[in-house]
């Protein structure tokens, strides 16, 4: 085994709710992929509508210069790590009281852990860190209906080979958000990309709470000029469908909601075409009322609940609406990545079938818009070889 797996930051407890936790790489050796774990735990009233991702605003990792080889937000780092994974990472999303929730995020430098041709050469690159920005105040004060204060934990694990253990790699895979953009009710939006390395793919994620997929992005083409050549070329939710059966990808969201009667859930799938629940509740059997849910309603990712309560005396009485909040454990798939598209700009996944930006004057992606709303952000993964 040539790559191995090291703890790099032990689980480390923060003593800030709000601040930039920078951590020292290794110094050498050829680096993989970096799994970074970040937790933070539920007051005791719960924390609803309030996702472990939303309170990291920047994962980077930078070199000594300020070089950038990785740089997502927490949400797109979870969109990215459900990408390279073929599923959801690995964690905690809940709303529950006193849940520790978590989430496994990958930042890898390959095609794959353990990919000998791409990963990041550590030799001689001076130190290099990586660099969490985290607010837990970001959604809601902390306290007991938010996130507990000083509970952030942040814990890295690495996967690294010793220097001459593997060959020098060809480059790395450097993964950024190159733009993002609020999308309008019609026209085209272009992103030009103007560099000269080689392009693996283009991510696009489009969200708005409610909306459904494919209806504020419709359509999405990649233009390369001088010369003047279509590289890729659809519509939102034929290109999810396909991302699914080209590369395999398990579709399935889940988590813990704690919402009571006409609560909505959203489950991060952008469409829902298939849904479960499961309630957590205890009940003394005969004498007290039993908590029964189920959806009334769908709207783009989000569920929203049915709740009733089933009298369990003696005497029949007409079911009624259920106010207390409960735990609900849901999961949910839709067509693909939710929200998201990945534009691959190759047949082959090798350097000699990726799109050479040195052959183009620029290479253009254009957005079709078509709803107003959806916060959208562009990912580029592209090879560097320096």
């Amino acid at each position: 085994m040539k790559f191995l797996r090291e703890l790099i930051l032990p689980p480390e407890s923060q003593a800030s709710n709000s601040a930039t936790k920078s951590i020292e790489l290794p110094r050498g050796g050829v680096l993989s992929a970096l799994i970074l774990r970040f937790s933070a735990t539920n007051g005791s009233s719960g924390n609803v509508d309030n996702e472990i991702f939303k309170v990291i605003s920047k994962i980077e990792v930078v070199g000594p210069a300020g070089e950038v080889y990785y740089s997502l937000n927490g949400r797109e780092a979870w969109r990215y790590s459900h990408r390279f994974l073929g599923k959801q990472p690995e964690g905690l999303i809940s709303e529950a009281p006193n849940a520790t929730q978590f989430i496994d995020f990958v930042i890898p430098f390959g095609r794959s852990i353990g990919d000998t041709d791409y990963a990041l050469n550590l030799e001689g690159r001076g130190q290099c860190y990586l660099k969490v920005t985290y607010n837990l105040a970001a959604v809601r004060s902390v306290g007991n209906s938010g996130y507990v204060s000083g509970s952030a934990v942040i814990e890295v694990i690495g996967y690294r080979a010793q220097t001459g253990t593997v060959p020098t790699p060809r480059g790395y895979l450097k993964t950024t958000e190159i733009y993002n953009f609020t999308s309008a009710a019609s026209g085209t939006e272009q992103i030009a990309i103007f560099n000269k390395n080689k392009l693996r793919e283009i991510i696009v994620e489009a969200y708005e709470p409610g909306t459904a997929d494919g209806q504020n992005i419709t359509r999405a083409t990649v233009y390369g000029f001088d010369p003047n050549l279509t590289y890729f070329d659809g519509y939102w939710t034929d290109i999810q469908t396909d991302n699914v059966s080209r590369f395999g990808i398990d579709v399935k969201t889940e988590g813990i909601s704690y919402k009571s009667n006409t609560g909505t859930i959203e489950t991060w799938t952008g469409n829902v075409v298939e849904h479960k629940l499961s309630l957590t509740s205890s009940i003394t059997i005969g004498t007290d009322a039993s908590s029964h849910y189920q959806v009334s309603t769908i709207s783009g990712g989000q569920l929203t609940l049915q709740g009733y309560l089933i009298s369990g005396g003696a005497t029949w009485a007409a079911n009624t609406a259920d106010t207390t909040a409960r735990q609900i454990h849901w999961s949910a798939k839709g067509y693909g990545i939710g929200n998201t598209i990945i534009i691959p700009l190759y047949m082959k996944d090798s350097e000699d079938d990726y799109l050479d930006g040195s052959k183009h004057s620029k290479v253009l992606l254009e957005l079709t818009e078509n709803d107003a709303g959806a916060t959208v952000s562009v990912i580029l993964n592209e090879v560097i070889t320096r």
